[in-house]
């Protein structure tokens, strides 16, 4: 069973064995009439689901995999500038159907997305997660697994993520801060990135912040440029193919109680890039 609650406390059951809705759309101003009040199915396919107003799904399954929400198309999360209200997907799987890779699967624009117990399994996208502007991302006991051509978590703007006992595995790179324009914070604790065909984490300006965590067997573990900082606590980064901490371009990394073992090379400082402290690793 999927429960779907508006702030208002209106709410929505959905009882799984299968369903096809041509479109579900969130507004401004929900009424009874704009979404269905009872629909039986294992799983929910929705065509696209645009979200402009706080939202809840919670799965009131077992695990994530008793209650499957496909969505066929690229998704919106947009709240105004001023709004501090948020969507939240509870103990549910969250999986794509469509072969699309241009551009990022599921776009929050404006406003904050929060994960608990989620299983992501975006595949053929460019990005199964964009964060723009001053979004944010809180994800808790999640996993996420797209394929070797997608980004798990892109973060552009000043966008930012927390993410918490999360699992990363077989994405082309599990958290990418933005070439360009990227000046957010990201926070890391008791999680494993695994298995990125490109790099684990990859940041281009802002600042990580990693904490009793996994790094491993990646292409590369660690890659921060363009003024990056890092700060490293207590993870182990270990038996990636390249680089197991990478960083160039005035970028700068704290590394405290840390194993750094196994990956071929294992920090590599380039471009006015420093090593601001290294202890007990």
């Amino acid at each position: 069973m999927l429960t779907a609650h508006l702030q208002d406390n209106f709410s929505t059951k959905f009882c799984f064995f299968f369903l096809l809705l041509a479109k579900l759309k969130i507004s401004t101003n929900p009424s009874a009439s704009e979404l269905p009040s009872s629909l039986r199915a294992r799983y929910a396919l929705l065509f696209n689901l645009d979200i402009n107003r706080p939202l809840n799904f919670i799965g009131q399954g077992s695990s994530p995999e008793e209650v499957i929400l496909i969505i066929k198309s690229k998704s919106n999360i947009e709240f105004k500038a001023t709004d501090t209200a948020k969507v939240t997907f509870t103990n549910l799987t969250i999986k794509s159907s469509h072969k699309t890779y241009e551009g990022p699967f599921i776009s929050v624009l404006n406003g904050d997305l929060i994960l608990q117990n989620i299983d992501l399994l975006i595949s053929n996208q460019e990005s199964a997660i964009a964060l723009f502007n001053n979004s944010y991302l809180d994800a808790d006991s999640s996993f996420f697994s797209t394929s070797d051509r997608s980004t798990a978590i892109h973060l552009l703007n000043s966008s930012s993520t927390i993410l918490s006992n999360c699992i990363f595995k077989n994405n082309k790179t599990a958290i990418y801060g933005n070439i360009d324009n990227f000046s957010g914070n990201i926070h890391i604790t008791q999680s494993k990135i695994l298995n990125s065909r490109a790099a684990g984490i990859a940041l281009y300006g802002g600042k990580l912040k990693i904490e009793d965590s996994f790094i491993q067997n990646n292409i590369v573990g660690i890659s921060l440029r363009n003024s990056s900082t890092g700060s490293i606590f207590n993870t182990h980064i270990k038996s990636n193919e390249l680089n197991g901490i990478d960083i160039t371009n005035s970028s700068k990394i704290r590394i405290d109680k840390s194993n750094i073992s196994n990956n071929n090379n294992g920090i590599i400082v380039n471009n006015n890039s420093a090593i601001d402290q290294l202890t007990d690793s």
